[in-house]
């Protein structure tokens, strides 16, 4: 994997703003490959054009660039004005400076800025592109943890929402004067207490007794978190130990929140490592969260549905056709994602194939095709897609 395709894991998603007196400082090959990495690219060409052309961006995309990147020396005094103006509409705004000097005091200036990268001319491709990197890692991660908590307050909220009401309601509406609905309730906790890596009477305590509210939490925990394993060994495997321990810190908290005791335990080893940098314990420990993850959502889906799923019972018959041909027809689509190594593409693709009910006869292929994506194992997945379409064909 090359640095662009490194790179386009954590940018694939993002918009990007040059802003400079002429373009000519980038060469057609790398403004090419900067559309490659990001979502859309746009280009100014002075600071009253590129004023107005970051307001652009966020009437035709939504937001404002994720990332903005100008050349001090269009106009110091201009380029200095237009940066505050920015700073006062978007705090936030991450901005890379270019700049041909590289004294410690305009170095400093830049800083006072609030500029968050610094580039210095001439502009060498090895420097362009880790400064790039480290610049889209920072704000994946960010707008990750935003949307994962964001996401997970939203579920709370609904879940709040959902028991207030039922407090309004007359008791003989509660269902609590109705046996067999308190039979299911004892049925449930039954379940709930079968779930792998939980203190159940712990995380039943925390829920109030609700067993329902606590089943419904899991079950999110499960959702937002699913892609925190292959993120994490991602980080690891490409060097970014930086980034890694904040988001198992994230992961971690809500895992406290569960009572997913032993998932807790093993994120705090997780970190502590990442922050120690110590590669030997952490692919171990990574290893360990991955089992402790799948065992926890394995055994909260049987309870979700009652029991054991179709494709573990080996219940072919309630997948249709239809459902058939379009996972085949996803596995294609996945097959031509994997063969260019777009790893976000074919993120996106296993998460539909996920929302499927496996037919038996390819449950265990498409589980490792769906592991080896989410270990950006191409090689793996490629050759099990193969396998599979030609095991395909023969059953016709």
């Amino acid at each position: 994997m090359n640095i662009v395709e490194r790179i386009s894991i954590f940018s694939s998603g993002l918009t990007f703003l040059y802003i400079q007196k002429e373009f000519a400082s980038l060469d057609e090959e790398r403004l090419n490959e900067l559309k490659k990495i990001f979502k859309a690219v746009f280009v100014a060409e002075g600071c009253d054009e590129g004023w107005r052309e970051y307001h652009r961006v966020k009437m035709k995309t939504g937001s404002f660039p994720d990332i903005v990147m100008t050349d001090l020396e269009i106009d110091n005094s201009r380029s200095i004005r237009m940066i505050d103006k920015i700073y006062l509409e978007n705090a936030e705004q991450t901005f890379i400076a270019i700049c041909a000097f590289s004294e410690r005091s305009e170095i400093e200036r830049c800083i006072d800025l609030g500029m968050n990268y610094l580039m210095t001319k001439p502009l060498k491709r090895e420097q362009f592109y880790s400064v790039l990197g480290r610049c889209c890692k920072e704000i994946y991660h960010r707008k990750w943890e935003r949307r994962r908590r964001e996401e997970l307050e939203e579920e709370l909220s609904a879940l709040r929402r959902r028991c207030e009401e039922k407090e309004k309601l007359p008791q003989e509406y509660r269902g609590e004067n109705d046996i067999p609905e308190k039979e299911d309730s004892e049925e449930m906790k039954s379940s709930l207490e079968d779930i792998a890596g939980i203190d159940f009477e712990d995380g039943l305590q925390r829920m109030g007794g609700d067993s329902e509210l606590y089943l419904s939490l899991l079950q999110s925990f499960c959702e937002i978190y699913r892609d925190s394993v292959s993120k994490m060994k991602s980080l690891a495997e490409n060097g970014g130990l930086d980034e890694l321990g904040p988001v198992a810190h994230g992961v971690k908290g809500a895992a406290g929140n569960i009572s997913a005791k032993s998932i807790y335990d093993t994120l705090i080893a997780i970190e502590k490592s990442a922050k120690e940098k110590r590669m030997d314990s952490l692919e171990t420990l990574l290893d360990r969260y991955e089992e402790q993850f799948d065992n926890l959502c394995r055994s909260v889906r049987k309870v979700n549905i009652g029991g054991d799923s179709a494709q573990e019972a080996g219940e072919d018959e309630s997948v249709d056709m239809s459902s058939r041909e379009d996972i085949m027809a996803l596995l294609a689509e996945l097959y031509e994602m994997a063969r260019r190594r777009k790893a976000l593409e074919c993120r996106n693709i296993v998460d539909s194939l996920e929302k499927y009910i496996w037919p038996a006869k390819m449950a265990r292929e498409l589980q490792i095709i769906s592991r080896a994506i989410k270990r950006y194992r191409f090689k793996e997945a490629i050759s099990t897609m193969e396998a599979l379409n030609e095991k395909d064909i023969d059953n016709r």
